[in-house]
């Protein structure tokens, strides 16, 4: 049987996102088919350091040590962000020289503890999608819009040399949001900010429009910095779609495959600038688009079932 890891070996590496519970439940799906890891929620703020002075490393180690023991690259998410982050970290903001010192010792405890992690997300989601350029978060009203700068800086200072630093963010592909990115990069570059990278979270619907998707790589190549596909999934119902179904339609895994095999071929025209592409979750038995944007609601995004077998949306990836 072909194997994701291998059908992209001359192109990426492709990986899942995972929660520590899941090296069990799902061993024999990540060890056959994936060479790249990336912990969903443990390395998160508010799992990683719950209360002032305390950082749990514990659950997020056993995945580096389980993807070092398989040979698999490992992702690291992520260090500033204004969701999941921890109270006494963020609220209420505290003046911008203490929450300065804040970034930065949250930075050097986790280089301490994840040094041997090569790839990280620095900063998570800070554009905004509506009118302000920049997402409203405490990180930003107390220390203001050169907060990613510091962040990345602190990151490079604390992280050994060559570690790869990354910008993520979702609606990549969105012209508007798009556009933000770029000139947020191509600035931070300007300035002398060490930004290696940046991830296409890539949370897709079946109504993506895929030219989109191409000229947002087309952007961001053009930048010169490594690209990730870091999140990507793609819910077969709309978000306003509160049925509850036993098992997709036969028409939703169709598009859901067409969706999947055009945007590899896009993704395979991008080597040696794109090299990781991971989904956000391995298989269907798992996804958080189960609980949002609607609590209970059933959905199918990704390339393997429930059963983790392989779905038409795997073989059209793979059969290029």
């Amino acid at each position: 049987m072909k194997t994701l890891k291998d059908a992209y070996k001359e192109f990426f590496t492709v990986g899942a996102a995972i929660e520590p519970w899941h090296l069990d439940s799902h061993y024999d799906l990540l060890t056959t088919q994936f060479n790249s890891l990336t912990c969903e929620n443990r390395m998160k703020p508010c799992h990683m350091n719950p209360s002032p002075g305390v950082y749990t490393p514990e659950p997020a180690r056993r995945i580096v040590d389980f993807a070092k023991a398989h040979g698999m690259a490992m992702r690291g998410h992520t260090l500033v962000w204004h969701h999941q982050t921890p109270p006494h970290m963020i609220d209420p903001p505290a003046d911008r020289d203490t929450m300065l010192g804040r970034m930065r010792a949250h930075m050097f405890t986790m280089a301490e503890l994840f040094g041997d992690v090569p790839k990280w997300d620095v900063v998570n989601e800070a554009v905004g999608d509506g009118d302000d350029v920049l997402r409203p978060s405490p990180w930003h009203d107390a220390i203001g819009p050169d907060y990613l700068d510091h962040a990345f800086r602190f990151a490079a200072e604390a992280m050994p040399p060559g570690t790869g630093l990354f910008y993520n963010d979702y609606g990549d592909h969105v012209p508007q949001k798009r556009d933000r990115i770029c000139a947020m990069i191509r600035g931070m570059q300007d300035r002398g900010v060490p930004i290696t990278g940046v991830g296409l979270q890539s949370h897709w619907g079946l109504d993506v429009n895929l030219d989109d998707v191409r000229r947002g790589l087309e952007c961001y190549a053009k930048l010169g910095v490594e690209i990730h596909i870091t999140e990507m999934d793609i819910g077969v119902l709309s978000a306003d779609d509160t049925t509850r179904r036993d098992a997709p339609t036969e028409e939703m895994m169709t598009k859901l495959a067409d969706i999947y095999a055009e945007a590899f071929a896009i993704f395979r025209q991008y080597k040696g600038i794109l090299t990781n592409v991971t989904t956000w979750g391995s298989a269907d038995d798992t996804t958080w688009l189960d609980h949002w944007p609607i609590p209970g609601r059933k959905n199918w995004p990704l390339l393997f079932d429930e059963h983790h077998q392989p779905k038409e949306a795997f073989w059209r990836v793979v059969e290029f």
